[in-house]
């Protein structure tokens, strides 16, 4: 996979470069369990994999906020999340019309390492993570993804809502 790293911070380019190697990591790992076992049976270990990765780095994002004192909030996830995320994807936070949290990126390097492999349905088993991170971080939070780039779309997007907010 062929990356311009013209214009990218240090951080950047070794977020990049990061986020590059898990992708191939994970392509591996994965196109094996679906070589060894079946992709029904290595889809099912896969998707239990991802939740549990997620979930113990939701718990780790949140002991670190619990021991800097801050609120269990989507913004304090933001703000003690466990890797350079806007350093990589460049995320867009801002959306007027939703209450809670807006996250949208125009780039997934994850997405085009996958797509380029043919490792479309395997590969977006991964982004079931992205619930578990937040599940693991607060029982609160409610994690909904809209759009993602590996399915086709232009780009990824996804809430995140308060439960007791919803609630009232």
């Amino acid at each position: 996979m062929k990356v311009d790293y013209t214009g990218m911070t240090k951080a950047g380019e070794a977020t990049v470069r990061m986020a590059i190697y898990a992708a191939q990591m994970y392509y591996h790992l994965t196109y094996q369990m679906v070589q060894d076992y079946g992709e029904e049976a290595a889809t099912k270990t896969i998707k239990k994999a991802m939740h549990e990765f997620g979930v113990e780095r939701g718990k780790n994002i949140r002991a670190e906020v619990d021991e800097k004192g801050l609120e269990p909030t989507v913004q304090n996830l933001d703000k003690c999340y466990d890797m350079p995320i806007d350093d990589g994807w460049a995320p867009d936070r801002d959306r007027e019309d939703v209450p809670d949290n807006y996250s949208r990126t125009d780039k997934c390097w994850y997405a085009d390492f996958w797509m380029e492999r043919n490792w479309h349905k395997i590969g977006r088993l991964y982004c079931e993570v992205d619930d578990a991170i937040r599940e693991g971080f607060s029982e609160d939070l409610i994690y909904v993804p809209d759009k993602n780039i590996i399915d086709g779309d232009g780009w990824c997007d996804s809430k995140t809502y308060y439960r007791s907010k919803m609630n009232k």
